[in-house]
């Protein structure tokens, strides 16, 4: 074998070598971008912390109901010695944190909700209305 082809075996040996290793950065490259990118959108994430809701009981609730709004409902029953049955909705003021009696003077055994957010109560009677 000349010299001359001893050196461009040895030159293109070489550059294989070179061109084999530019092939496995930019593949390594690749990938660790790739990596970043689905590290990156999952460890984006954050939770956003909502206000604590808290009551007391004064007398049990029999049904309480959430609207798809968010407003929550609930209804209580009362049977005084001697006396009527008594039922009472009740709606709950987030921002007071307060449970305020529905429409006063109508009495409702519970609440249910559409998916429109259209309410309706069921009456002493056990009708049901929309409101």
């Amino acid at each position: 074998m000349r010299s001359t082809d001893l050196v461009f075996t040895i030159v293109g040996a070489t550059l294989l070598a070179m061109g084999n290793t530019l092939q496995m950065n930019n593949l390594l490259q690749k990938q660790r971008a790739e990596l970043q990118w689905r590290n990156e959108a999952t460890n984006k994430f954050t939770w956003k912390a909502t206000q604590e809701l808290k009551w007391s009981v004064t007398n049990a609730f029999t049904d309480v109901q959430t609207s798809p709004g968010g407003d929550i409902y609930a209804a209580q029953h009362l049977t005084p010695e001697g006396g009527d049955e008594k039922y009472y909705l009740y709606t709950y003021t987030v921002s007071n944190s307060t449970w305020a009696l529905w429409k006063s003077g109508k009495q409702a055994k519970g609440a249910r909700f559409d998916l429109l957010g259209n309410m309706y109560y069921l009456n002493t009677a056990n009708c049901i209305i929309r409101d």
